[in-house]
């Protein structure tokens, strides 16, 4: 570890920072990014026009500067003159334009609703034309024209999903040609990427204004378990004791939400199929939880929502002999960034299929697997229940909510009866309803409510870093 004192003979040798995460990286592709390995990996690597990872205010990035018309309905943004991508190429407002025609053409396809370019002016017409009439530039600045006011536009285009790529990292389809490989925009570039470790480099020709003044010079990310503790930055979460004195946490407001997904509910030969079954084994769940000593939340958006309240039990406690007893039940467990809850849920889990005649396997597939069945119908789950974590912004959380059932980029979160839909394309939302319909369907089952975060090296400095949301913007971390 470098001390303060040690910056300039750590910027010559180029001392490498160690970052673990509990999962690795799959993809360096934006569609992939709602993966939260792939926000730590790649949010100081793929850089959008404005960033709200900034403490205390948006900052532009490739944007120098934006305004919006009264209504909200026009944003402009003037893009920075000496900002290059990674090969030296000039990031001009056409890169911005095609990087977003290539997301909103995919996600059209997909019948993906991002709650971002369906509200633009041509959207409609997109398949048609291969671009959105509503998004235009000229050499300074591109301008985006929307069918209703956005004024909470700066949020949603701060999210990776929205970053800015080279163009010869995608065919003329929009297909990503090589997982592992971008062109960097942003502050970092990949210099190693295996199957042990992803290599992060300082880009020497980034705006120096844009980052930490005492920048990391290079960051090893690494995911194997054993070198978690004695990594240099650690990601974690406010119910984990701390590390060692060696560390100062930084995270989020509790904004995080741990929940139990059903995920093979729509296979009829799944015995989750059954909603009166996932309503008895959810009660069950929640009773051995607080035989354990853990008190669950019965609420899947965080209480400090606005009119948001807990649920109450629905579902018959007792034992009942399942009839197809063969039947494994495949269980992933939460990743390692959100310990310890796995060891109340495993168990948890584990004894409530017990009561119902049930077995369960402890299955580790890959999180691209797990999220690829998120979907509805397909005719194979490699996991029948999943531990998952996602987050929301507690003070404007309706875009989240939108994009948490109508995207297929993100959790897709289910909706079976389509009551959901019925409340979410109302404004405002109604998110208690939205809170009882899932209770109700049980697919869902409610955990905790925390906070993500990293677990910080003292002589590294977090003080640029908002923490109102993940604190993930390598860029933003340096030396004390």
């Amino acid at each position: 570890m470098v001390s303060a004192c040690d910056y300039n003979k750590s910027s010559s040798n180029n001392n490498v920072v160690t970052f673990w995460i509990a999962d690795s990286p799959y993809s360096a592709d934006p569609l992939d990014y709602d993966a939260f390995s792939h926000h730590i990996a790649f949010s100081s690597v793929n850089a959008g026009l404005v960033t709200n990872y900034s403490f205390g205010k948006y900052t532009g990035i490739i944007a120098k500067e934006w305004e919006s018309s009264a209504d909200h309905k026009i944003w402009r943004f003037v893009i920075r003159k000496n900002i290059k991508f990674g090969n030296g190429d000039l990031i001009k407002p056409k890169d911005v334009a095609d990087s977003w025609n290539r997301l909103a053409l995919i996600l059209k396809r997909r019948g993906s609703q991002s709650g971002f370019f369906e509200k633009i002016e041509g959207f409609d017409l997109l398949e048609r034309n291969g671009y959105i009439s509503g998004i235009s530039f000229d050499d300074n600045q591109i301008t985006l024209h929307f069918l209703e006011a956005m004024p909470g536009l700066l949020d949603i285009i701060s999210f990776g999903l929205y970053s800015v790529v080279h163009h010869s990292c995608y065919d003329n389809t929009g297909k990503w040609i090589d997982p592992r490989k971008t062109v960097a925009s942003g502050a970092y570039m990949i210099k190693k990427w295996d199957d042990n470790s992803l290599v992060l480099e300082l880009r020497e020709d980034f705006p120096p204004e844009l980052r930490h003044s005492k920048p990391l010079r290079k960051v090893e990310i690494i995911w194997s378990p054993e070198k978690r503790l004695s990594s240099d930055i650690i990601s974690g979460n406010s119910r984990e004791s701390i590390p060692s004195d060696k560390y100062s946490y930084y995270g989020e407001a509790e904004s995080r939400i741990a929940y139990i997904r059903c995920q093979s509910w729509s296979h009829r030969d799944s015995p989750l199929h059954n909603k009166s079954l996932r309503k008895q084994l959810r009660a069950l769940f929640y009773t051995y939880l607080e035989k354990s000593g853990f008190n669950p939340t019965r609420s899947f958006f965080p209480l400090a929502i606005k009119e948001v309240h807990e649920m109450k039990d629905v579902g018959r406690i007792g034992k009942n002999l399942f009839l197809s007893p063969q039947y494994i039940i495949k269980y992933r467990p939460y990743m390692a960034e959100v310990s310890p809850l796995d060891e109340f849920t495993s168990k948890a889990i584990k004894l409530a299929l017990k009561d119902v005649g049930l077995n369960m396997e402890l299955v580790n597939t890959p999180k691209r697997i797990m999220a690829e069945e998120f979907s509805p119908d397909l005719a194979y789950y490699h996991n029948d229940i999943v531990s998952i974590v996602t987050g929301i912004l507690i003070d404007s959380p309706e875009s989240d909510i939108r994009f948490m059932f109508k995207s297929k980029e993100g959790i897709r979160l289910p909706d079976p009866t389509g009551q959901i839909l019925k409340v979410i394309n109302k404004s405002p939302i109604d998110v208690q309803r939205v809170n009882e319909i899932l209770w109700d369907d049980a697919i869902i089952w409610p955990v905790t409510h925390l906070s993500i975060g990293l677990w910080g090296q003292k002589d590294l400095d977090f003080s640029r870093v908002n923490t109102i949301i993940p604190p993930t913007a390598i860029h933003l971390i340096g030396w004390k």
